[in-house]
C-alpha cells in the first residue's frame, strides 16, 4: 500500500471490530505532544 486511497479503500474493507481498534490506535495520534511546560502535573504522572 503506498497511495492514500489504497489505505482508504483497505480500511473500509476491514471488519468492524478492527476498525475501531484501529480508530483507537489512531485517534491519539491526532493530539499534541504533551509538553511539560505547558502541563507539569501531568508529564510529571506520565513520566516525562
Amino acid at each position: 500500500m503506498s497511495t492514500l486511497a489504497e489505505i482508504q479503500e483497505a480500511i473500509t474493507k476491514l471488519p468492524k471490530p478492527e476498525r475501531n481498534a484501529l480508530s483507537a490506535w489512531l485517534n491519539p495520534q491526532d493530539q499534541p505532544a504533551l509538553d511539560a511546560k505547558d502541563n507539569p502535573e501531568a508529564a510529571v504522572r506520565v513520566g516525562k
